[in-house]
């Protein structure tokens, strides 16, 4: 298959802008990965200080069999 080619979910195909091979460390795992830099792939999620700030977690479960990754907001001054 064409390197510059991406199956989407829907089975639709798009070109990529290139690619990173290298490692990614989330909550102390390693990952060896290739990532394809596709335009206009996500979609931004803006979720406003005023809701964050009133809870001490954000979750999104993904089904997968390894631990969660967290993340952590900087403050804001």
């Amino acid at each position: 298959m064409d390197t510059r080619v991406v199956k989407l979910a829907d089975n639709s195909t798009t070109s990529n802008m290139g690619r990173y091979d290298g490692s990614l460390v989330l909550n102390e795992i390693t990952y060896d990965v290739s990532l394809a830099v596709v335009p206009h792939l996500v979609t931004a999620l803006l979720v406003g200080m005023d809701i964050l700030s009133r809870h001490s977690d954000v979750y999104f479960w993904f089904g997968g069999n390894l631990p969660p990754v967290g993340f952590k907001l900087a403050a804001v001054g």
